[in-house]
């Protein structure tokens, strides 16, 4: 019989025969444990289907309705339009005028990078111009020497077009601080030779310089304004100053409130010196 079998199969065989009562409960043990798991995943898998069929039918049928109030989306994203605050025609001499508008941009998260606008008063329009205005940004909009033969009356500014732009809260933190640090002090009118003259020392108190800083100034007589004019400091560095200076080529009367604005152009990155060599402007500020 030796023969015959091997010693390693006499061994299994002897193993199973003496095991043999072993074995046997073992695998019932097992044929019952794999049918309690499989009926637990049954029932937990008819659960679930019952559950999120439910679930997915109420889904589908809300599908239908219109749970989304666009009306009020629209008017908490949808950026204001800027408010007018002054509109007025100021002569400048034989048959010219200066037009002028205060505006105010009333979105802290929006930019205004164009604005095409033009003003209308009695007899005619004037041509089409374009600014901008950056968020929570308070400035002139202005039309200089505009030839009018007729009457003009009163002066009213129409915005054609507005080009959007989204800032977040660190831009427009930024822009805020920067247009606080552009200041001016010292202005001072007075009448030389016939000429009236605006004097004042623009300051950039910010971390920045930049190839040109404009600068509004406007002449109040009462609430009315009564004359115009616009300034460029150039070369404008981080931590300097520089003397202004604006002139009118006629004798005008002391204003009783001299209104100075500071405009530079903050989201355009060629505004900044530090993006250039210092000897070499960018395009368009040659």
């Amino acid at each position: 019989m030796s023969e015959i079998f091997s010693k390693w199969y006499l061994r299994i065989a002897y193993f199973f025969i003496a095991n043999q009562v072993v074995i046997k409960r073992a695998i019932i043990f097992i044929f019952i444990f794999s049918n309690m798991l499989l009926w637990g995943w049954s029932i937990v898998a008819w659960t679930n289907y019952l559950t999120n069929t439910a679930i997915h039918n109420n889904t589908i049928a809300l599908m239908r309705e219109n749970l989304v109030n666009y009306a009020s989306f629209k008017a908490t994203h949808t950026p204001l339009e800027p408010e007018i605050l002054v509109a007025s025609a100021v002569p400048n001499g034989l048959g010219k005028y200066d037009f002028l508008a205060k505006v105010r941009n009333l979105n802290m998260n929006w930019a205004m990078t164009k604005i095409k606008y033009r003003f209308i008063y009695a007899s005619g329009v004037t041509s089409v111009r374009e600014n901008f205005l950056l968020p929570g940004q308070e400035k002139y909009l202005f039309e200089f020497l505009e030839n009018i033969s007729g009457a003009v009356g009163e002066a009213h500014l129409e915005i054609m077009e507005i080009n959007w732009w989204r800032v977040n809260q660190t831009e427009a933190d930024k822009i805020t601080a920067i247009l606080n640090d552009l200041t001016f002090t010292e202005e001072k009118f007075q009448t030389v030779a016939e000429n009236s003259v605006v004097s004042f020392k623009a300051k950039n108190n910010t971390p920045y310089s930049f190839w040109e800083t404009g600068y509004q100034v406007v002449l109040y007589n009462g609430s009315r304004p009564m004359a115009i004019n616009y300034l460029l400091a150039t070369n404008f560095k981080s931590a300097t100053e520089q003397q202004l200076q604006a002139t009118w080529f006629s004798a005008l009367p002391s204003p009783s409130r001299i209104e100075i604005i500071s405009d530079a152009n903050l989201l355009n990155s060629q505004s900044y010196m530090s993006t250039y060599d210092n000897l070499m402007r960018p395009p368009g500020l040659e």
